[in-house]
């Protein structure tokens, strides 16, 4: 049975692929250019095969970016502080107060990634071995590869980049999930949707000056690419799509709420707590 669904999900991912320009497409690489990413990799590394040591493995593992990473208290394996970014402070405890009292939690998340930076990490070793893979693992990837698009660019050009971005982000996050779900088979995948962000322009202005102002320069591509990831999902009975979005809205939705996301783009100290109250439900089931 699996077998049918690995070889639909191929056939899914393929096509896909064939609808995608050259620009659109990104070969998974590391980020060379970046020595603290380096040493981040090379340290969850380290921490993963520490995990087989000691016999046991992580029964929860969560992979991606900075959304991720977060859940360590840390920014390129660096603690948050007000010289790096605040955001991420206290994240550990809650997320040892809902995961890590009942399961083994590791968290493999290098900020400022793109799918394809993870697609490489999960090809170079980030992977468990057969002994020791997790019950579930939960990947928060994609929102950087909008970012990118959008980045430096007027409004317009960036609403244009972003609209062109979308087959390849799905595709790509598409990609990193498939790879987790082929080489951990008996592990349920969980696949975030990208969270709301904001900005009041398209102009690359310092994330800590967004706007937070919904819908946003950003709505529509997240929207479009949501989409594609829950459609996705449901080619597999052990791939799950999770929307927590909405709670990160105004209850008018006008607007991201500031006191669950002080950045626009990162959840604060209340956000995450609000993520993990999203997150809990689903990954309890799934750990049954």
């Amino acid at each position: 049975m699996y077998l049918l669904f690995a070889a639909a999900l191929a056939i899914a991912i393929a096509a896909t692929q064939l609808q995608l320009s050259a620009a659109q497409r990104e070969v998974p690489a590391p980020r060379n250019g970046n020595p603290d990413w380096r040493r981040c990799w090379s340290r969850q590394l380290r921490e993963l095969k520490a995990a087989k040591k000691r016999g046991k493995g992580y029964q929860l593992l969560l992979y991606g970016d900075s959304l991720a990473e977060a859940w360590r208290g840390t920014d390129h394996c660096k603690p948050c502080d007000e010289t790096i970014r605040t955001t991420c402070k206290g994240a550990p405890e809650v997320l040892q107060a809902y995961f890590g009292r009942r399961w083994r939690v590791g968290v493999a998340g290098i900020a400022g990634d793109q799918a394809a930076n993870l697609i490489w990490r999960l090809q170079n070793g980030q992977l468990p071995t057969s002994s020791f893979q997790p019950r579930v693992a939960i990947l928060f990837i994609g929102t950087n590869d909008l970012g990118a698009a959008a980045w430096g660019k007027s409004v317009r050009r960036a609403a244009r980049a972003l609209k062109s971005a979308v087959p390849g982000v799905a595709e790509r996050v598409q990609q990193a999930a498939q790879l987790i779900r082929s080489e951990m088979p008996s592990t349920q995948v969980v696949v975030m949707a990208l969270l709301p962000r904001s900005t009041n322009s398209g102009t690359g202005i310092p994330v800590q000056q967004n706007s937070h102002s919904w819908p946003s320069i950003y709505t529509n591509a997240l929207q479009q690419v949501n989409a594609r990831l829950r459609d996705y999902t449901r080619l597999d009975g052990k791939l799950h799509f999770l929307d927590c979005g909405e709670r990160f809205l105004t209850p008018d939705r006008r607007a991201i709420d500031a006191r669950l996301m002080p950045d626009a783009l990162h959840p604060g100290p209340a956000g995450h707590r609000v993520l993990a109250k999203c997150m809990r439900g689903l990954v309890s089931k799934l750990m049954r």
